[in-house]
């Protein structure tokens, strides 16, 4: 079973909403469209939760608590954060969801630079395949499974690296030598690992 928060659910609906005004040809307003809008959108909402329930077939429970932006948008990939009870994959994770085409690429890309043996590091989560649509269809879909910063930080409150320099910028906390900091142990990690 999959629940939404309600963030997540805003945050969904307003990428959702996005893509149908780009997507659906219609420019004239008539007054079905707001009900083909709703359908569009539970469709998606749909196959979104059957993919995530497939990434987790044995969770008693998946809870969607965030849709995360990224660095970029892209057309019909979306990236969760959820949360899972039960089965074997308890507690927090990363999963995006999109187009195997897409997906695919990065993946490879993945496998082909990783560090051998990585498997848990501070700097670099583990990437694997969560699911593959059966079939042929480039655009069927795929879902990543990224592991969970939040769950391996263990703090209370995560803050996204572009949120807090922004804030750094905007309001000097936090201090702009802290986010200097982050950013050179960052590199000087990548280039350990990689």
């Amino acid at each position: 079973m999959v629940t939404w928060t309600l963030k997540a659910r805003r945050r969904l609906r307003s990428l959702l909403a996005r893509w149908l005004c780009v997507t659906d040809a219609a420019s004239e307003h008539d007054p079905g469209q707001n009900d083909f809008f709703s359908a569009r959108m539970a469709a998606r909402l749909a196959e979104l939760e059957l993919v995530l329930g497939e990434v987790f077939p044995d969770g008693d429970h998946i809870i969607v608590q965030d849709v995360l932006l990224g660095y970029r948008r892209h057309e019909n990939r979306y990236i969760f954060l959820v949360e899972v009870a039960g089965g074997g994959q308890p507690g927090g994770h990363v999963v995006k969801i999109g187009p195997a085409n897409k997906l695919q690429q990065e993946l490879n890309a993945w496998e082909s630079c990783r560090p051998e043996g990585l498997v848990h590091d501070l700097v670099l989560l583990p990437l694997t395949l969560g699911y593959l649509a059966p079939g042929e269809d480039p655009d069927r879909w795929m879902a990543l499974h990224y592991g969970a910063a939040h769950q391996l930080i263990g703090v209370e409150l995560v803050t996204m690296f572009e949120d807090a320099a922004i804030t750094s910028i905007l309001h000097g906390w936090p201090m702009l030598e802290s986010i200097g900091v982050v950013l050179w142990e960052l590199y000087e990690r990548l280039g350990h690992l990689l």
